[in-house]
């Protein structure tokens, strides 16, 4: 298991929701499914439309969350995240289009969790499996209620 990958799973664990209920043994098995890559300031994560297969954990750095709208070129900012966030979650769990585009906003750390390595914890160990998935019902509630909010201050 590489040493750095859960290192810094664990310095963004109790930051993280999606992590935040697991042990440090289970933290270590996690690790050993993350990749770790490295994007540039104004690098596209995931472009909206694109196949959905796997969560990116903010391990340094940040990132905007954007959404095509009716108006050709003319995007809205849904969120910015930073360390200890997560994206990509919804298209990983229901398997359907990328529905936002994430832009490193400076140089970003982003440790990758595939569906496939998710699938095969939630196998092989089902309790740090429903843990996670525990802590992605979490995060899905919250920003269900805070886009709710959001509409109905529009109205």
């Amino acid at each position: 298991m590489n040493n750095l990958l859960f290192s810094t799973l664990e310095g963004i664990a109790k930051d993280s929701h999606l992590f935040c209920l697991l042990t440090n043994e289970e933290l270590t098995r996690v690790a050993k499914s993350l990749e770790r890559i490295h994007f540039k300031a104004g690098e596209v994560l995931f472009q909206e439309g694109d196949p959905g297969d796997f969560i990116a954990i903010i391990s340094s750095g940040s990132v905007s969350v954007s959404k095509s709208t009716e108006f050709p070129g003319k995007n809205v900012i849904l969120a910015k995240n930073g360390k200890g966030s997560f994206i990509g979650e919804l298209s990983t769990v229901d398997e359907h289009p990328r529905s936002a585009t994430v832009t490193a906003t400076e140089e970003t750390d982003v440790l990758i969790l595939t569906r496939r390595a998710l699938e095969e914890i939630n196998s092989t160990a089902p309790v740090i499996g429903l843990k996670i998935y525990k802590g992605l019902i979490r995060v899905l509630g919250l920003r269900l209620r805070q886009s709710a909010a959001r509409i109905s201050q529009i109205f």
